[in-house]
Order: C-alpha cells, then structure tokens, then sequence
C-alpha cells in the first residue's frame, strides 16, 4: 500500500486516496476554513485528494459549493494547490454539473422531468445545450490546469449530468444521445474528448462512473470507451448511502472486473475500511487505489495512523451522521456542531 506508482502523470507515494466530499464555498470563493481542511488532509498521509465536486457552469455557483466556473477564482485555487503540494500530496479537481440538485433556473437533464433526489424539475437539453456544457467541461478543465492540479475528474455518477445521460432510468431520448449504451455513451466520451483538445492529453483526466445501477455490460461498454480516450483513471461508486454501516467494499466485484478489462488506472471507493482486507484485493486483483470519503472527514490524518501503525482500520462507523449536517462534522466530533 506504501509502493510509488504513477497515475497518468500523477506520482502517487501510496494507494490511498481521499474521495470527494461536497465542500460549501461562498460562491465557488474560497475560505479559511476551506484552506485548513486540504491543509489538514494533504499533511494527513493520502497520496491524492479529490476535491468535492466543482461546478462548471456559471448559474451553478449558487449551489455554494466548489467552482471552476469563472477565471476570477484562479488565484484562490492556485493557493490551494500549491498548499497541498508543499504539505505533500496531489490534488484533482472533480467537475460536475448538478442537473437539478441547485435550483437555478431551468436546470438541464438529458430528457424532461423530476431530479429524484430533490424534486426540482429539470428540462430537456436541445443540441445546442449539449454543446454549450461540452465548453463549460472544457474550459473548467483549462483553469484547473492554471491553477495547478494535478488534473481533473469528471463526475459521471451520482446522479449528476453525466450519469442521468448514461442511466436508461433518466435518458429517454431518441436522437443520437439516447436509446442504445453507445449512445447514452456518447455525451460522456465527447466531454472527454473536449477536455483533451482544450487542455492537451498529457493533463490526466479521472471519470467517476455508477456501476450499481446498469447492466453490467453497459458499465463495461463504457470502461473500454473511456480507456480507448487514454484517461488516467476509473473511479467506481454508486448508491453509497443505501448500504448498511456493517457493509464493506460495496464495489469490489464490479472493480475489480473492469480493472481486468481495462489498461488505464483503477480506484476503487465505497465502503472500504479494513486495511488488511484492501491489501489482499490489491495484491489479488488488478485494482490500484482505494479511496475513503467519510472516513477522512473522521480523520484526516488516518493514512499516517495506519502508516506509523497506530490504527488497523479508520475509526468511521459508516453511520451517515457527517452526511446529515451541514459542516460533515463527524459523529465523534458532534459537540463541534454547536461551536460550528
């Protein structure tokens, strides 16, 4: 779990990565509390921090969270990374666009209807929206070269654009970019390939994928895509919050089929918290990172307690408590709630 590896042109000092957790900004701004928290988990240990999800589009900077919207914020986000850098870790930017989760006006979706998560109402997308968010991935991907990460990840689960495009549960077009998996494909693999003009194909490229709620084949089908546009990394997820605190590793199975099947980096994140179990899955499978969310809002210097051999597995409990208030503020910690 120790060994140098490289991800696309990433070097990584070990296998842990820590993935993204929604960060709350004052319009994509970046405060204090913001620069002590990578502060604390790039001193922490883990090789690389995924940042919580970044908004791409303008209108979406109401939603109060990261941005890479705008080029007035590059040089906040230049003092980010260079602090994460000095401290010894790498960092990616996560690109998203909420598609219904903020509520801007006429939120876009691959087909009319409802955001099942928060039941704001979400509008089809013409072609020429379709393009338009192309550029917004793009020129997100631009200034997240500019201000110094290490590169970025594209959002394609959790119900996000990307991934309503992807899942037939939310895609009911019947142009080119609905119907069949190549199709409901192919928006994903056009951003991808957006970025790579805009920002060069040596900028690594990560894309977060669901693989819980399609066939099997079709998270396949998409895997090989994404490999054959030379990105740097996979990173498997789905419906976190549906697993029970007892459960471990909610992914393995279909991670560990698609890093068989692919030749670009695999991250598997989701439930993964025994340390010694992780290490046989890397040592038998052909999976190369494994990245915690909730355990490092418990304990963000968890990788160095694990590396000095004070701890055997992270301290979280895996009981949602941090996703249910406002500042991710840990079960163990709840008496901050007040002071926060």
């Amino acid at each position: 779990m120790t060994d140098q590896t490289m991800l696309g042109g990433i070097e990584m000092k070990n296998r842990f990565v820590r993935a993204a957790v929604g960060d709350h900004t004052d319009g994509g701004h970046l405060s204090e509390g913001t620069y002590s928290l990578y502060r604390a988990l790039a001193e922490g240990g883990a090789a690389l921090l995924m940042t919580g999800f970044a908004v791409v589009d303008p209108k979406e900077q109401i939603a109060g969270i990261f941005s890479l919207a705008d080029d007035v914020l590059v040089p906040e986000y230049q003092q980010l990374t260079k602090m994460v850098h000095d401290a010894g870790s790498k960092i990616v930017a996560q690109l998203a666009y909420l598609c219904g989760f903020a509520p801007v006006d006429r939120p876009l979706a691959p087909s009319d209807g409802k955001n099942i998560y928060t039941q704001i109402e979400t509008f089809e997308m013409t072609l020429d929206e379709i393009g338009q968010m192309k550029q917004y991935f793009s020129s997100a991907a631009r200034r997240a070269k500019e201000m110094g990460f290490d590169g970025v990840e594209v959002h394609a689960a959790h119900g996000f654009l990307h991934h309503q495009f992807f899942s037939p549960q939310t895609n009911r077009r019947t142009d080119l970019y609905g119907g069949s998996v190549e199709n409901r494909s192919r928006f994903l693999m056009e951003t991808i390939e957006a970025i790579q003009n805009e920002t060069g194909k040596d900028f690594p490229v990560l894309v977060k994928i669901s693989v819980d709620d399609v066939p099997q084949e079709d998270f396949l089908y998409m895997a090989r895509q994404l490999d054959e546009r030379c990105i740097a990394a996979i990173e498997t997820s789905g419906s976190w919050m549906m697993h029970k605190p007892k459960e471990r590793t909610y992914y393995h199975e279909a991670t560990a089929l698609i890093a068989a099947n692919v030749k670009c980096r695999v991250i598997q994140t989701g439930g993964n918290r025994e340390f010694d179990a992780l290490e046989e899955q890397l040592n038998a499978t052909e999976i190369d990172y494994f990245a915690f969310a909730r355990p490092f809002i418990s304990e963000p210097d968890m990788v160095n307690k694990y590396l000095c051999g004070e701890i055997q597995k992270p301290r979280c409990i895996s009981c949602n408590f941090c996703g249910r208030n406002p500042k991710y503020i840990c079960v163990f910690e709840k008496d901050k709630l007040n002071k926060a």
